[in-house]
């Protein structure tokens, strides 16, 4: 039986992998992503591999714009097995983190992650579904010029393991792969590679957080 996954945050690089890997294990997977060319070309390359995937635009800083959205998605499926929120902000800070660039941080890798849970829980409890999340080392390992980047992964692995708590009773899993380096294809973190790290969380649920190092 075909299952459901939604991918919030999908690009060239990773969040095209995650939905590829589960595409591969017989998900169709809505991509989520601001532009619809972008969504459009991952959407067929993606068929061309044998995986459904379904565009959806949205603007996660924008909470109606991403509710609507997601309202789209649940419109489309009577359930959904897994949520992986790949979205953030990845940029150095410049020569001084500012407050509206910290604020920027924490509403696109913290509060849209939040969102997308409050939004999804229902369908994800019909299916004892699953809640990833992409973390970064910069949340155990801050280091200069990425302030920005070290708070809103700290929040977002804090929100992940609370979450992992909480969510215990409502059989739903939720954990995070939190990723020691920088994603570049054709190295060993090739982002084909810490989707396989995503998959094993995804089935084995006996740790909270995957150390991809």
């Amino acid at each position: 039986m075909t299952k459901t996954a939604v991918v919030i945050g999908v690009g060239e690089g990773l969040g095209k992998s995650l939905a590829k890997k589960f595409g591969q294990e017989n998900y169709r997977v809505f991509i989520l992503a601001r532009s619809m060319d972008k969504l459009t070309k991952i959407s067929e390359e993606l068929k061309n591999e044998g995986v459904e995937a379904i565009p959806v635009v949205t603007d996660i800083t924008d909470k109606a714009n991403f509710t609507n959205s997601l309202n789209t998605i649940k419109e489309q499926t009577d359930t959904i097995d897994t949520l992986i929120y790949n979205a953030g902000i990845t940029a150095p800070d410049g020569d001084k983190l500012t407050v509206s660039q910290l604020s920027d941080h924490l509403n696109l890798d913290v509060i849209g992650a939040y969102q997308a849970v409050l939004e999804l829980e229902d369908k994800l409890s019909m299916t004892d579904g699953s809640i990833l999340f992409t973390g970064g080392f910069a949340a155990v390992q801050p280091f200069p010029g990425f302030l920005g980047l070290a708070v809103g992964k700290a929040a977002l692995r804090n929100l992940a393991k609370g979450l992992h708590d909480s969510f215990q009773n409502k059989n739903i899993f939720v954990g995070t792969v939190t990723i020691y380096g920088e994603i570049k294809r054709g190295t060993h973190f090739d982002p084909d590679n810490i989707a396989e790290s995503f998959w094993k969380l995804n089935q084995d649920r006996n740790e909270w957080e995957i150390d991809y190092k």
